[in-house]
């Protein structure tokens, strides 16, 4: 990924120590309504509560929760824990250049035009926090699927967090619950050796000489 190596180098000259990127999950709601993973979910697990998989089912679809009127913040509320890992609140950020962001904690965050602000990576998801890290895991590997995750991935980063109604425009929360991820690049940019020309070889010299017939008797 030119570009994103580009970057990369541009922010390690003027000192990045951490450089991550935030990336959509676009279809996370529909992935979870193709695997009905609301069925899925385990009552033993931390976070879980009995109207949890009501609470993802509606999210996912975008439709009310039953004996609800409308699809309210108490069902993305309750949905929550099933879907995404806790997340802190976001460092004051400042614009960098390139699109970048940094941070209080000087984590330089790398936005796309698609992403809102960034947000710190957030914890480890328990079990039951784990439904938004295997989507954007298989988002990641799906070397063919032109999204900015799998880009990202493709140029050295991974998934270290995951912030839940990042994105709050309407396309956003519908289709993935405004769900966005925080990748960070473990490995530094390499450069790549120019591959030297191969000496051109002297053309091989060619001496043309003529003589003359001798006379007719």
């Amino acid at each position: 990924m030119p570009l994103i190596d580009a970057s990369r180098k541009y922010l390690a000259k003027r000192g990045a120590g951490r450089v991550m990127a935030v990336a959509p999950l676009p279809g996370f709601c529909q992935w979870i309504v193709s695997e009905a993973a609301w069925h899925a979910l385990d009552d033993k697990d931390p976070g879980y509560s009995d109207d949890q998989p009501s609470a993802v089912e509606a999210v996912a679809k975008g439709v009310p929760r039953e004996g609800h009127s409308v699809l309210g913040h108490g069902t993305f509320t309750a949905a929550q824990p099933a879907l995404v890992s806790s997340t802190a609140a976001a460092p004051a950020a400042q614009h960098a250049p390139c699109g970048c962001f940094v941070t209080s904690d000087g984590t330089i965050f790398v936005r796309s035009s698609h992403s809102p602000s960034p947000a710190p990576p957030s914890t480890s998801p328990t079990p039951q926090e784990k439904l938004a890290f295997v989507y954007a895991s298989r988002l990641a590997l799906d070397t063919e699927a032109e999204t900015e995750c799998a880009m990202f991935a493709a140029a050295g980063a991974e998934v270290v967090g995951v912030n839940y109604m990042h994105a709050t425009d309407a396309d956003s929360m519908r289709d993935s619950a405004g769900t966005t991820v925080s990748m960070h690049f473990n490995d530094a940019v390499v450069e790549k050796a120019e591959p030297k020309a191969e000496p051109k070889a002297e053309p091989e010299a060619i001496t043309i000489t003529t003589t003359k017939a001798p006379p007719k008797p």
